[in-house]
C-alpha cells in the first residue's frame, strides 16, 4: 500500500510538471512570437528611415510638397532679409563717408595739430614716469 501512494505522489508530481512545462512552453511561444513582430517592426523603421536619410525612399507627395513650400518661405524670407541688410549696409556707408568728411575736416584744422602734438608729448611723459615707478 505504501508503494502505491508513494508510486501515486511520484505520477502526480509527473504530471504537475508536465503540465507546469507545457504552460511555460506556450507562454515562452508567446512571447517570441511578440519579441520577433517587435523586432520586425523595429528593422521596418530602420529601414525606412536609412532609406529617408539616403534618398531612396519613394517620396510622399503630400509631405514633399510641404517640404517645398515650407523651404521656398525659408528662401523668401531670408532673401527679403538679405535685401533689407543690404539697404542698411548703404545707409551706413554713407554715414562712415559722411563722419569720415567731418574728421578729415577737423583734422586739417591748426588747433587740432596743437593739441594732438600736446596730447602726444602728454602719453610719452606719462608712459615715461610709469616706467621710472616701476624701477622703483
Amino acid at each position: 500500500m505504501k508503494k502505491w501512494i508513494i508510486t501515486a505522489v511520484l505520477v502526480l508530481i509527473l504530471v504537475a510538471g508536465i503540465a507546469l512545462g507545457l504552460s511555460c512552453q506556450g507562454r515562452y511561444a508567446a512571447l517570441r512570437s511578440e519579441y520577433e513582430s517587435i523586432v520586425d517592426a523595429a528593422q521596418a523603421d530602420l529601414d525606412a528611415a536609412i532609406a529617408e536619410r539616403d534618398g531612396t525612399a519613394a517620396p510622399d507627395t503630400e509631405a514633399e510638397e510641404r517640404r517645398i513650400a515650407a523651404e521656398k518661405q525659408l528662401i523668401e524670407h531670408a532673401q527679403s532679409e538679405i535685401d533689407r541688410l543690404e539697404s542698411e549696409n548703404k545707409e551706413l556707408d554713407t554715414e562712415i563717408e559722411q563722419v569720415e568728411q567731418e574728421l578729415n575736416e577737423k583734422q586739417a584744422d591748426e588747433g587740432y595739430a596743437y593739441y594732438k602734438a600736446a596730447y602726444d608729448s602728454w602719453a610719452e611723459g606719462k608712459a615715461l614716469v610709469e616706467s621710472y615707478l616701476e624701477d622703483n
